[in-house]
């Protein structure tokens, strides 16, 4: 970091500029500056971790209040390199029931073990610690629908407690099922696999999945489709007629 004391400079004044936000935001920023809005008293810090590339200047700008008897800097300097954590974390029991959407916002609400089941809560991935998005103010103008816990981290891609659970009882009931051959099996073991995620295989998996289910009885074929209901892709799931 470069600092510039109650910097005079137009062409510095120019490139003053929020970190964090998108380009069009930046560029109402500098608007804004060359209005002139911009405060003679605040301290300039440049960042040359990150390129900012609307304005060609090779750096991003983050404004910094300083108090007028001291000049010392106030508030967190955020670095822009650095990946931030959503603002709004979900808390979600360990068999995946949706606690709370926003920890921070409802922490009222907030409990370390599930009503419906018992199990304990978490708000971040086990393996790498990184928070579970959960539910902003705003997420209903994505018209996504109802909020759904999250099948991996997509920090580290491990599967959540719940990913875990639904995966490793459905490869067990395929396991059990006497009408298969070890090969047919094992490839819809693999099938169950490939529909947790989107990819050119996910539509292959979902007819070897519908294929193989048909040779098991319907009790046993019900209950893969509940569990895979649970793990599988939106698109996955269409292909097999799930809801």
């Amino acid at each position: 970091m470069v600092q510039f004391e109650k910097a005079h400079s137009a062409h510095l004044l120019q490139l003053v500029a929020v970190v964090g936000r998108s380009d069009k935001d930046i560029a109402r920023g500098i608007v804004a500056v060359a209005a002139g809005q911009a405060k003679p008293d605040q301290v300039l810090l440049v960042s040359v971790d990150r390129p900012w590339s609307a304005a060609g200047h090779g750096a991003i700008l983050q404004r910094v209040p300083t108090d007028a008897s001291t000049g010392d800097k106030k508030g967190k300097v955020v670095n822009p390199a650095v990946k931030q954590k959503p603002e709004d974390i979900a808390q979600i029991c360990q068999k995946g029931h949706l606690i709370v959407g926003s920890i921070k916002r409802h922490a009222d609400f907030g409990a370390p073990f599930c009503e419906k089941c018992g199990a304990p809560t978490i708000t971040s991935c086990q393996k790498c610690d990184w928070p579970i998005r959960g539910i902003s103010p705003t997420a209903w103008m994505a018209d996504s629908g109802p909020y759904r816990p999250p099948s991996f981290c997509g920090e580290c891609g491990t599967p959540f407690p719940w990913t875990k659970a639904a995966l490793d009882a459905a490869k067990c009931l395929a396991d059990e099922q006497n009408e298969l051959t070890a090969d047919e099996k094992t490839q819809l073991k693999t099938s169950i696999d490939e529909m947790t995620s989107d990819t050119a295989l996910t539509p292959v998996a979902a007819g070897k999945f519908k294929t193989l289910v048909k040779k098991i009885g319907p009790q046993a074929g019900e209950m893969l489709k509940s569990l895979v209901l649970a793990v599988a892709t939106s698109e996955a799931k269409k292909y097999l007629g799930l809801p």
